[in-house]
């Protein structure tokens, strides 16, 4: 039987369903805190290193399920519009398809409670992120998605042969259990299995040197799946450090701190330097997210109370602000057609609500206060400096003023300035667009003037992760 929907209905049950479940999680958000969910995969009589199909919920998943929800929502939303400049062989209505699979990978990452469910799901996420680049993207996307999926197997590759020696020497591999077991054995001070990891979780975040993948796969993808990859997926790299490196090794992750930092420090530099000189504004966008993350290791690095609640907190108010600013430059491709910033000027004039949501956005991700970001900043150079790395600590504060420069130089050649002749018909972009990005501005701003919303969780996390280092 041929059921055709159609892609708007198609998207309108997407959108809803991922929004229902965001509201869920939100009104059960104080019972689910420390729920366990376990199916067995094996007949009874049949352990294969206690391998089971459990799910768990604490603070960090808590926050990373609910971004993810209600960032998915986001892009579903948006994307029913903006799928309409694009031609595509592929049916539209399985863009959607890949859109949930996606969302369903992200969730189950942050909800597993066992490393080879963990891992399975960290690496099948990568399956419709590839298919939405593939055959959704730009004119490169399908290279972009090529050259994604090898880097990807690269990362996996360590992270399967850390996580298969660990399985195999221990027996187990339940995290809880792993957490107890590996820390105070040989084990936990083989440093070579410990950089594995750290290195499979590095390429998907996309730190120096292994982040040259980043600016391809996200600038030619879907605007809105680009938005969704730098909000949401490519922080699972720390969601993983977070959850399996950084407790499993600890005396690894204190003795490297500092090198870690120094790492921190060139991919901030790295990734600003790319931006200011970067014609594209979406991929100018993706530069600056090489930039941003750089932020979350160094506050990891610090391994301070304050630092790492910085660090975790930043990958969410750096979420709300790029998320704004990429589909803000998905509705500038929708509204005139162009990505170049010098083919954009004084747009502020006809497109005067994607102008001041760019304003926001760039305020935001520069850490101007009270904007979001400046407030995940404070703390992560407060841990810097309560820590003792007062030199690289004042280096990165410098180096935020090269985000704020690029962007305001670039908020200067695209809002202001004369209208360009080409662009004198252009027109706000559809309002189910303007609504999302509305939305995502909104919550910009609340993160900013209340970040004691989310903070109060991180520093929970933060200092779940100390304990676990220090047992």
């Amino acid at each position: 039987m041929n059921i055709n929907l159609g892609v708007k209905k198609i998207g309108f049950i997407s959108t809803a369903l991922l929004t229902i479940l965001f509201f869920i999680v939100i009104s059960l958000r104080n019972s689910l805190i420390g729920s366990i969910e376990s199916y067995s995969l094996f007949p009874n009589n049949l352990d294969f290193f206690g391998l089971t199909l459990t799910f768990f919920v604490d603070e960090l998943s808590l926050l990373f399920v609910a971004g993810i929800l209600g960032f998915s929502a986001l892009a579903s939303a948006y994307s029913i519009i903006y799928l309409r400049v694009h031609d595509h062989p592929i049916g539209k209505d399985l863009y959607f398809a890949n859109l949930l699979f996606f969302a369903s990978g992200m969730l189950g990452v942050v909800l597993a409670e066992n490393i080879i469910i963990f891992l399975l799901f960290f690496e099948a996420m990568n399956i419709p992120a590839f298919f939405l680049a593939y055959f959704w993207g730009d004119v490169g996307g399908r290279q972009a998605a090529l050259k994604y999926i090898i880097y990807m197997s690269f990362g996996a590759a360590l992270l399967v042969g850390g996580i298969t020696y660990i399985v195999g020497s221990t027996g187990q591999s339940s995290l809880p259990l792993l957490y107890e077991i590996i820390p105070n054995s040989s084990l936990g001070s083989n440093s070579l299995l410990a950089t594995a990891l750290f290195i499979g979780f590095a390429v998907k975040l996309a730190i120096l040197p292994f982040h040259t993948w980043l600016p391809d796969f996200h600038g030619e993808a879907p605007t809105p799946i680009s938005a969704l990859l730098s909000a949401v997926m490519i922080k699972l790299g720390a969601y993983g450090w977070i959850r399996i490196v950084f407790p499993l090794f600890p005396d690894f992750i204190i003795s490297n701190s500092q090198i870690f930092a120094l790492l921190a420090i060139v991919t901030i530099a790295w990734g600003g330097y790319m931006a200011f000189s970067e014609p594209d504004f979406k991929r100018l966008l993706v530069f600056s997210s090489i930039s941003q993350v750089g932020y979350i290791l160094f506050g990891l690095s610090t391994l301070t109370l304050i630092g790492i609640s910085g660090a975790v907190l930043h990958i969410f108010t750096h979420a709300s602000a790029k998320f704004l600013l990429l589909l803000v430059a998905g509705s500038l491709i929708y509204s005139v057609h162009k990505r170049k910033i010098v083919e954009m000027s004084g747009l502020a004039s006809k497109l005067p609500v994607a102008s001041t949501l760019m304003l926001i956005g760039a305020l935001t991700i520069s850490g101007a206060p009270p904007f979001a970001v400046f407030q995940s900043e404070w703390r992560i150079f407060s841990g810097g400096m309560a820590n003792g790395f007062s030199f690289i600590t004042l280096v990165a504060i410098i180096l935020t003023a090269v985000t704020t420069g690029y962007y305001l130089y670039t908020i200067k050649k695209m809002i202001w300035g004369e209208l360009k002749q080409e662009l004198k018909e252009s027109t706000e972009s559809h309002k189910l667009m303007i609504l999302s990005m509305v939305i995502v501005a909104l919550l910009a701003l609340v993160l900013g003037f209340a970040p004691g919303l989310i903070s109060d969780k991180t520093d929970i996390i933060a200092s779940t992760l100390l304990e676990n280092m220090t047992k």
